[in-house]
Parts: C-alpha cells; sequence; structure tokens
C-alpha cells in the first residue's frame, strides 16, 4: 500500500433546502454549517474508499482496515476545532429529532437502508470477502442515506438519513473492531 495520501475527488452539495429553511439550521453560526458540510462530504470521501475495496495482499488488507476504521472515527465525530462551533451528531440525534416520531423518520428511509439498519455486521469468524461484501453494502447505505437527505422534501426527511448515517457509521465501526479479533484475518504468529 502507498504512503501517500489518496485524496477522493467529491462535489460540494448543496443542502437540502428542508433542512435550511428549518429553524434549528437558521440558529448555526456560520463555522457550524462548514463543519456540517465538511462532515458530510467527508463521509462521501468515505463511500468512494469503500468502494475501492480491500487490497487482495493480506498486509495490504489489513492496513486498509486499519485506515479506514480511522477514517470512520472522523467520519463519527465530524470536525472537532472548536466544540461550541460544531454541529455534532449527538446534536442532532438529540435536538433535531424534537417533535419527530420513530416511525416518522423510519418513513423517509429507503428500504434499503431499514434493511441494512437491522442486519448483522460480521462476526469475528468471517472472511475477507464476507467483511468486503458488508463493507461494500455499508457503502451503498450511506451512498443512498445521503442522497435521500439530499432530496428531502421536510425536515424529518432531512434529520432520518442524517441518523441513518450515523447507524451505519457506527456498524462499519463495530465489523472493524471485529476485524481485530478475528483469527482468519490476522494471523497468529
Amino acid at each position: 500500500m502507498s504512503d501517500v495520501l489518496k485524496i477522493y475527488a467529491v462535489p460540494e452539495r448543496q443542502l437540502p433546502s428542508a433542512l435550511t429553511a428549518s429553524t434549528v439550521f437558521r440558529d448555526l453560526s456560520a463555522d457550524q454549517v462548514k463543519g456540517l458540510r465538511s462532515r458530510l462530504r467527508y463521509i462521501e470521501q468515505l463511500t468512494a474508499k469503500l468502494d475501492e475495496g480491500a487490497p487482495r495482499n493480506r498486509d495490504d488488507a489489513l492496513e486498509y482496515l486499519d485506515d479506514l476504521e480511522l477514517d470512520v472515527v472522523i467520519a463519527q465525530a465530524g470536525p472537532m476545532k472548536d466544540v461550541e462551533q460544531t454541529v455534532s451528531a449527538w446534536l442532532i440525534h438529540t435536538s433535531w429529532t424534537v417533535g419527530t416520531s420513530p416511525s416518522q423518520l423510519l418513513s423517509h428511509l429507503p428500504r434499503t437502508v431499514v434493511a441494512l439498519l437491522d442486519r448483522d455486521s460480521p462476526g469475528s469468524r468471517c472472511s475477507l470477502e464476507q467483511l468486503e461484501t458488508w463493507l461494500h453494502d455499508c457503502s451503498e447505505g450511506l451512498k443512498h442515506a445521503l442522497a435521500s437527505f439530499y432530496s428531502a422534501q421536510d425536515f424529518p426527511g432531512a434529520i432520518a438519513p442524517l441518523l441513518a448515517v450515523d447507524v451505519v457509521l457506527a456498524l462499519l465501526h463495530v465489523a472493524l473492531l471485529r476485524s481485530r479479533l478475528n483469527t482468519m484475518l490476522i494471523s497468529e504468529n
């Protein structure tokens, strides 16, 4: 694997008016809006990395999984220069969902995303191919959730995909952590 940092070209996208017209969004500072955009763009870059898949060489594949875990942790946290100027995932989960029910949020998610959220992640005895399939499925889930977010027609329709993105990132993180315990991927030597 190369020591060169790979940059994934992802175009800047407009946030949906269903979000930008909301009171919670209007209360954000310019730095918070910039941070939210930056986090969403980073997640889109993560899908590009996931789409490449793990290298066939075992050592390179393990390095890829290690780098991927760091990318997922960064995507979960978002830009953290100044906590007061950040729109954290927790803030979205706890305050932006007020006034919406779980069924209302679920109704705004693509079926493929809901199916992914309900699936178990690979266990500690999966093959690299099984893990790669899971990573691909997570990439697709993230893409569908982001597409749903960017095309949202109302506020719950914008928030539900953001929640789904965070669940998929958490599932990815769990699968990558489990891979560290996987004797089929990591030799005991």
